[in-house]
Parts: structure tokens; C-alpha cells; sequence
């Protein structure tokens, strides 16, 4: 059995679909023609639930007005760490993966709320230790 090309809206080449998709494939399989598919089946699925979807989060903010301000102000600790750890994740964004974590064994505190998987856990070896201790106290003293 033959299967019939299609053309791709995006970049406009013809394509044979995947044999599991069938039909309901409407993108190539290049990441940016699949990337613009994901936002256009987004916005139409927002566009068709619009009510339902905004209508619960809605109802909930005007009967609970003013909840994660009285929230902030009665956790200041939980309040404190997460700006802590958002300000530590910005920081270090520009780092590799495994800098990253190399720099959160530095700060057990940290870890405790991340959960990160066990092998991320686990020391590869020193030396990005100490590099990422000297980066650690550099971006530490730019939160103060």
C-alpha cells in the first residue's frame, strides 16, 4: 500500500506522513515546522475551551483576593528561600547541566526542595567542584 504525501503548511514541503500517525499528522518532522504546529493547536484549543479554561482560575482568585500576599507574609522563611533559590537558578543559567548541579551539591539546602533524580546526586569527580565553589561564592555575594 502506498502512502500519499502531504504538504507541510510551515515550510511548504511535500512529506510522507509517519504510518503510526496516519492522517493526523499535519507538520514534516522538522523542529521548527512541529514547533509552529504545537503553537497553532494550542491557540486553536484555547480559542475553543476559553470559558471553561479561564472560568475556574477566575473564580478562584476573586473569592480568595489578596491569598498569596497574606500567604508571603505568613511563611516569611518559605517566602525567603524560594526568592533565594529563584535568584540562585538565574544565576547559573548560563552554566552547563552538570555545573549546575555541581553548584546546587554545594548548597544541601537547595537540594532538599529540587528532588533531583539520584545519578544527579552523585559526585563525578573534584575538580568541578572547586571551579564551581569559586563560581558559587561570586554569585553569592552579587545577591547581597
Amino acid at each position: 500500500m502506498r502512502r500519499r504525501k502531504k504538504r507541510c503548511p510551515w515550510c511548504k514541503q511535500m512529506f510522507i506522513p509517519h504510518p503510526r500517525s496516519g492522517d493526523r499528522q499535519v507538520s514534516c518532522g522538522d523542529g521548527k515546522c512541529k514547533h509552529q504546529q504545537k503553537l497553532f493547536s494550542h491557540k486553536r484549543w484555547k480559542q475553543k475551551n476559553r470559558y471553561d479554561y479561564l472560568k475556574g482560575l477566575q473564580d478562584w482568585r476573586e473569592n480568595h483576593r489578596g491569598y498569596w500576599k497574606q500567604y508571603r507574609l505568613g511563611h516569611p522563611t518559605y517566602f525567603n528561600n524560594n526568592r533565594a533559590q529563584s535568584n540562585l537558578r538565574k544565576s547559573i543559567s548560563g552554566f552547563s547541566l552538570q555545573k549546575r548541579i555541581d553548584i546546587l551539591q554545594l548548597t544541601e539546602k537547595q537540594m532538599k526542595f529540587w528532588n533531583f533524580p539520584k545519578f544527579a546526586k552523585e559526585n563525578r569527580s573534584i575538580a568541578p567542584l572547586l571551579y564551581t565553589r569559586d563560581c558559587f561564592t561570586i554569585s553569592q555575594r552579587s545577591f547581597e
